[in-house]
């Protein structure tokens, strides 16, 4: 990986990003302001009826509470390894090897981020006809499963461009064997051996193609929420901050949907750089 072919990675991420939330928008202008407001099902609220609460809740923090950590680092890695791309900067085979297991912690803890899955999942349903998906599975599903059920399948059947790096970034083996330390680094051949079926008897992949998917997926995951805050902090330049109508699932019969409005408000506590949305009442 050089300099180079990391800025035009991040040039094409950032591109699919954002034609993926224009897309979304065209698509079905509902669904986009559900996705910007983290349209969400709050179990804890389901698990007790008698509080007179809805469990679909918009503008939940609770994701991105949970994720904040991952982002932080994230974006402090990004920084300093794009810095050394820059600089030309090439560490001994130990420092490498170091680098090198951060990175496949990184993928691992990418491919399992519950916010990121949740959005990529929720992206592929609007996308393929079937709606804004309240209610994920991601917390009670295997991952793997997941990801190639609510995510990669649904694109398949719309051919939409995201599908084609989400299948490129994504590899279960690869996650599976850096969770459980299955894998071994061999710079004399220049590749990874997945040991999963034993000891050199597993897949391998070289250290070019594994930079690529390492690099492509932790870009993704860190440009697709930072596009959908921009979106939402823009959204009152954009549209005006009159009332929008939107429906979620009733909670005695999730089969059908009742309406409901929400405004967008500048936020003071970030000195109106930012933008919320909050419940309106609408008088008709």
């Amino acid at each position: 990986m050089n300099i180079e072919r990391f800025n035009e990675i991040e040039s094409e991420i950032v591109k699919l990003v954002e034609t993926t939330v224009v897309a979304i928008k065209e698509k079905s202008f509902e669904d986009y302001v559900l996705l910007l407001i983290h349209a969400d099902f709050y179990e804890i609220i389901d698990s007790n009826r008698n509080c007179g609460l809805s469990p679909y809740v918009i503008e939940d923090p609770s994701d991105e509470y949970m994720d904040i950590t991952r982002q932080k680092f994230l974006t402090q890695y990004l920084n300093k390894y794009s810095l050394n791309l820059e600089k030309d900067y090439i560490g001994d085979i130990d420092s490498i090897e170091n680098d090198m297991n951060i990175q496949m912690m990184m993928y691992a803890h990418t491919w399992e981020s519950h916010l990121f899955l949740k959005e990529l999942e929720r992206i592929a349903a609007i996308l393929s006809g079937k709606g804004y998906k309240w209610k994920s599975s991601v917390y009670n599903t295997k991952k793997s499963n997941f990801i190639k059920q609510n995510i990669i399948q649904p694109l398949q059947k719309i051919q939409h461009p995201i599908k084609e790096c989400i299948e490129f970034c994504y590899n279960d083996e690869l996650r599976n064997n850096f969770a459980h330390s299955t894998y071994y680094i061999d710079f004399n051949s220049g590749r990874i051996y997945l040991n999963n079926k034993g000891f050199m008897w597993g897949n391998s992949i070289s250290i070019n193609e594994w930079q690529e998917k390492f690099v492509q997926s932790i870009l993704l995951s860190y440009h697709l929420p930072k596009c959908l805050r921009f979106h939402e902090d823009h959204f009152i330049e954009n549209y005006g901050n009159i009332p929008i109508k939107l429906k979620r699932p009733l909670i005695a019969n999730p089969q059908k949907s009742q309406e409901f409005y929400v405004i967008p408000e500048y936020d003071k506590a970030y000195n109106c750089k930012r933008v919320r949305f909050n419940f309106a009442r609408i008088k008709e």
